[in-house]
């Protein structure tokens, strides 16, 4: 879009789409537009020098805004960019295009580089305020600064009025001048014409007459006119055509603003009635150079009067009067270089204006915006100073009262921000230390649940289980994402009972403290862990968590513990309780009531396995020991703990046995309840009833020993009264030496020397040897053919020692031979062996006394001859 200001300078407001799009779309998009926009000059002024000259003023804005943007500054207006531009580069590049490339004066130079260049600032000021009329209109927040604003505005409310009070001063100035030129012109026209029409009268219609008179009035008019002026007078005949434009070139309201009226050889009417404007046909390279050429011409008509004489008379009295038009035509260079002039004045002077008024609206929105941006930035200072605690300097008050109101107010919120920020570092600093202690339990806490070896799994207000610990997951055999999802009721748990009746869900702890908001404690769960593919035993615990102010669990968190080993172990206990041959019962000892008894119990005393329950103590024994048992019992229930006792029992079919019986007292919790095992002992009770008649036997053997026989005769008599007494079917003595081997010291029956004790295998000896104090089994396979032709059928050999006269000691292995298979030497062979060792230790011990006798006596008596010689 163009504005004509005067033959063929226009004003262009292309160059605002480009400022435009420098501003929001960059600068690539604003060369495009610049392109784009430039082509159309090339139309209108008929050369590309325009275009480049747009194009660089694109580039040089575009790239001033950038740097800008790179070094981290604000971006400046546009028409500071543009007037940069013009100022350095744009006026030469103008200047050297239009003086030396076009050929033009300087007059119409200096007119077109002002205007070029007040165009360019005047088009970015423009940009600008479009800027900031659409942001004020899109209320967009932050989209300009307050500085673009007031600049914007400054210079709007400079140039707007400067300019508006310039083209009124100037308006029609065109139009004046020519209706001036027009009316000296007309008037010097119309005495031309009044004397051609005297002339005519005088002299009739001479044509050399006629043209001697145009001759004499074109003297006089190029006289009276500057030469450069180049005026034409000359007589048309006829009456005066009106020229007319060529066709499609009626001029409308759009045909001014878009110059489309300025093509060569056009006629272009004036606002003086009669003169026109003439465009020379033909190429320029330049509009303006097209306006200079241009001629102005002026028509006056002219009507000759009637002939002279009366009507009828012949010749050219009877002619027509001949009608013709006086034309005249001057070079509109003059007006052209008048008007051009002073429009190179005003638009220098605009010029001027532009330049101040960007030099004042830039440094009064500076000086109004730096102390806003010096009170932002130390704004955004003052949180690191208060952070550091160093001193923060006050803002400078500026330019406006305003600004120096919110400079203190911003002081004052400074001082009231130390102090608190002084209160918050120590708040901080406490909260820091909580923290701290807050993290390091929260860690080892988190470290607890993680490392934990109880399980620990978190259900939703549905059940369904949201969270657990790595222990749940490994004692479920499940990951955590594979039990996110699952509740209590899934039935690939396969949950059972401690009795292997299945766990329904219902039952759970978890929905059962989700279902009363109670906490339950103690279950005991079997699970099937699907890695393993075994029951894992878990004794489980439920807690419901409820928010403040809600009666109903939103979640609840389970605690398992694996006991599964104690539930083997306990199986294991239960298994082997139930095939010991000892009966174990828990008695309460206030009451004396069985509060559980073994299966191997129940078994010794002939109860089922309900029977027991209500028994007391008093049912398990013979009424006539009752005293002696309940004496026992309340000592015991005193803590007072006995060795073991043999007490008699009474099975439930009313048979006596014999028990032994060791108590003990164990705490469970707050209570003390007494355990009691109970051995049978009836064989044992018999055998030492047996073995008492044998020391009996044995007694007698001892008592029908003389101490004073001879060793072997004691040691004879006992084997002989022992193979008689205890059933032996015989009993030999061999003594080790060894420089001779073994030998029978003695044997009985007297005929077993010769059969049995010849037998024995020196292997046998040295077993024996080799385990002093333990027996030796031989069994058939090993006794000799004698022996078992004798009728014997097992052997048992003890090694022991034998003390001498001289100090040392004999190796004695006594062999004790049996009828049956087997031969217990316990009780009875234990106390011959004994019976015979105490023998040979008397007898030793007696000879070696009487043997210190008789030395002492014989050295009492080699003393005695000794003196008296």
């Amino acid at each position: 879009m163009s504005l004509p200001l005067a033959f063929g300078v226009d004003f262009l407001f292309g160059s605002i789409a480009v400022m435009l799009a420098l501003a929001r779309l960059g600068t690539g998009a604003g060369l495009v537009v610049a392109l784009v926009g430039g082509a159309y000059t090339w139309l209108l002024w008929g050369h590309p020098y325009a275009l480049l000259i747009f194009l660089a003023e694109a580039a040089a804005v575009g790239w001033h805004r950038d740097r800008a943007r790179r070094r981290g500054l604000a971006t400046p207006p546009l028409a500071v960019s543009a007037a940069l531009y013009w100022l350095l580069l744009g006026v030469p590049l103008a200047l050297l295009a239009h003086r030396f490339a076009l050929g033009l004066g300087w007059i119409p130079t200096l007119l077109i580089v002002a205007k070029q260049s007040l165009n360019g600032i005047l088009n970015a000021a423009l940009a600008d305020l479009v800027l900031v009329g659409g942001a004020l209109l899109t209320r967009q927040k932050s989209a300009l600064s307050l500085r673009q604003v007031l600049f914007g505005v400054l210079l709007a409310a400079l140039l707007i009025p400067s300019i508006l009070l310039n083209a009124w001063e100037n308006r029609g100035l065109k139009d004046r001048l020519e209706a001036a030129q027009a009316t000296s012109l007309r008037l010097f026209g119309e005495l031309a014409v009044h004397q051609l029409l005297v002339d005519s009268q005088g002299r009739g219609a001479d044509p050399a007459a006629r043209e001697a008179q145009l001759a004499v009035m074109r003297s006089a008019l190029v006289e009276n006119l500057p030469p450069s002026f180049d005026p034409q007078l000359r007589l048309e005949p006829g009456p005066a055509p009106v020229p007319q434009p060529p066709a499609g070139t009626t001029p409308s309201p759009f045909s001014r603003v878009f110059g489309s009226l300025a093509k060569p050889g056009q006629v272009i009417p004036t606002a003086v009635p009669g003169l026109v404007l003439i465009l020379p046909s033909g190429r320029y390279p330049s509009r303006v150079g097209l306006w200079r050429t241009a001629v102005y011409r002026l028509e006056l008509p002219v009507q000759a009067p009637p002939a002279r004489g009366g009507p009828g008379a012949g010749g050219a009295a009877d002619a027509p009067p001949e009608d013709f038009s006086l034309v005249m035509q001057w070079r509109a260079a003059p007006l052209v270089d008048q008007v051009q002039g002073v429009a190179t004045r005003l638009l220098v002077l605009l010029l001027g204006v532009t330049l101040l008024g960007l030099v004042v609206a830039a440094g009064l929105s500076l000086r109004i915006v730096r102390p806003l941006r010096q009170l932002a930035a130390g704004s955004r200072a003052l949180p690191a100073a208060i952070r550091g605690d160093r001193p923060w300097p006050a803002p400078v008050p500026g330019l406006l009262a305003e600004t120096g109101e919110l400079a203190d107010a911003v002081a004052e919120m400074a001082g009231s921000l130390a102090a608190s920020f002084r209160a918050l570092r120590e708040e901080r600093d406490q909260r820091e230390a909580l923290n701290l202690v807050l993290a390091e339990q929260e860690e080892r806490y988190r470290t607890l649940y993680e490392t934990m070896a109880e399980g620990v799994v978190y259900h939703g207000a549905d059940g369904v289980i949201t969270d657990a610990n790595p222990a749940a997951q490994r004692l479920l055999g499940l990951s955590l994402e594979a039990l996110r999802g699952r509740d209590p009721l899934d039935p690939r748990w396969q949950a059972i009972r401690e009795d292997g009746l299945p766990y329904l869900g219902e039952e759970h702890p978890a929905m059962v403290a989700l279902r009363t908001g109670q906490a339950q404690a103690g279950a005991v769960i079997g699970i099937l862990n699907p890695q393993t593919n075994d029951t894992r035993w878990l004794l489980v615990h439920a807690h419901p968590q409820v928010r403040p102010g809600e009666s109903s669990p939103y979640r609840v968190f389970t605690s398992f513990a694996d006991i599964t080993r104690l539930k083997r172990t306990e199986h294991r206990l239960r298994a082997i309780l139930e095939v010991l041959p000892h009966g174990i019962a828990e008695v309460d000892p206030l009451t004396r009531r069985l509060l559980w008894c073994s299966g191997s119990m129940l078994r010794l005393f002939g109860y089922g396995p309900t029977q027991w329950q209500g028994l007391k103590v008093e049912d398990l024994h013979p009424v006539e020991s009752l005293p002696r048992v309940l004496a026992e019992f309340e000592r015991m229930a005193r803590a007072d703990l006995a060795p073991a006792l043999d007490l008699p029992c009474r099975r439930r079919d009313g048979s006596l046995f014999y028990c032994k019986v060791s108590p003990g007292l164990a705490s469970l919790g707050t209570e003390t309840i007494l355990i009691a095992f109970f051995t049978d002992v009836t064989a044992e009770f018999q055998a030492r009833l047996a073995l008492t008649r044998y020391n009996a036997q044995l007694e007698d053997l001892v008592d029908a020993i003389s101490l004073p026989l001879p060793l072997a005769q004691q040691v004879g008599t006992l084997l002989s009264l022992g193979c008689r007494r205890l059933g032996l079917g015989a009993a030999v003595l061999v003594m080790m030496d060894e420089e001779r081997g073994h030998r029978v010291l003695f044997a009985a029956p007297d005929d077993t020397q010769d059969g049995v004790a010849r037998g024995l295998e020196r292997a046998f000896l040295d077993e024996a040897l080799t385990h002093p104090g333990s027996p030796v089994v031989l069994g058939p396979e090993r006794l000799p053919g004698a022996a078992l032709a004798a009728g014997l059928r097992s052997c048992v050999a003890l090694a022991f020692a034998g003390p001498r006269a001289d100090g040392r000691t004999d190796s004695l292995v006594l062999s004790l031979w049996g009828p049956g298979p087997t031969l217990d030497l316990g009780g009875p062979g234990h106390q011959l062996i004994r019976l015979i060792a105490q023998q040979i230790a008397a007898v030793r011990y007696q000879e070696q006394i009487q043997r210190d006798l008789m030395q002492a006596k014989g050295e009492g008596n080699a003393h005695t001859g000794g003196s008296q010689s």
